[in-house]
């Protein structure tokens, strides 16, 4: 079960998480405006919260926070790939693995 639920205050990304939030009975918060440059940031904030997190964002900006909680660089996504979920598994020792995973429809 997830502990907390962020998300951009985009329509379409509050959409998704409120499905999680729904059912894990959580409130979305806000993950701030989630921009390239507040990448560091927030990764901090995730890793000190612990838990199990769900983060919903955006194809320019999700590889990016995965990058920065794993330190191991990714590509960006293109605008119309929709398909990848990045877990990122965050141990009591710091270390971190990436797993990516892809939904159905695969996009091009």
């Amino acid at each position: 079960p997830f502990t907390k639920v962020f998300s951009t205050n985009y329509k379409r990304t509050r959409m998704t998480a409120a499905l999680v939030a729904a059912q894990e009975n959580l409130d979305i918060s806000p993950c701030g405006k989630c921009s390239p440059e507040d990448m560091p940031a927030l990764a901090k904030r995730l890793k000190d919260l612990g838990g199990t997190i769900l983060m919903v964002a955006h194809s320019h900006t999700t590889p990016m926070l995965a990058a920065e909680l794993t330190g191991k660089p990714l590509p960006e996504l293109a605008e119309h790939q929709y398909d990848h979920v990045y877990v990122v598994t965050v141990e009591d020792s710091g270390k971190t693995t990436l797993t990516i995973q892809y939904t159905e429809p695969r996009t091009p």
